[in-house]
């Protein structure tokens, strides 16, 4: 670490004598579950698995990720809870009618837990 620290004072271009002693060139990487194996939105293919459930965190440690990813947010009562953004965005629709009415976005602290487990995932 010293060695590191010296280098930035004194080198012009310390991050190539850091990569060169401290990296191992055989080195091929780490493969990464970003949010497990899943995906944000369904496509023509049809994609079962959601991102950032049980599922698709098992799906990328049963294909061989190295590690997983995911966000974790506290909902208002201070349970945790796997959710990618900081909120929710949610619609009203009237049972008999078609239209959505506009976007209300809401923080996902501001809800409990009952209230996360009650809003339905539209794809």
């Amino acid at each position: 670490m010293l060695d590191t620290l010296m280098c930035y004072q004194t080198c012009s271009n310390p991050q190539k004598v850091s990569y060169a002693k401290y990296w191992d060139s055989s080195w091929t990487g780490l493969e990464v579950g970003h949010r497990g194996l899943g995906a944000s939105f369904k496509t023509k293919e049809g994609n079962a698995i959601r991102e950032n459930t049980i599922a698709s965190l098992k799906k990328a440690a049963a294909s061989g990720a190295d590690l997983l990813e995911f966000d974790v947010q506290l909902s208002k009562d201070m349970i945790p809870v796997i959710y990618h953004d900081f909120y929710v965005c949610i619609s009203m629709k009237r049972k008999k009618e078609i239209e959505f009415t506009e976007m209300l976005e809401l923080p996902v602290k501001d809800l409990t837990l009952e209230h996360l487990q009650k809003l339905k995932v539209h794809s």
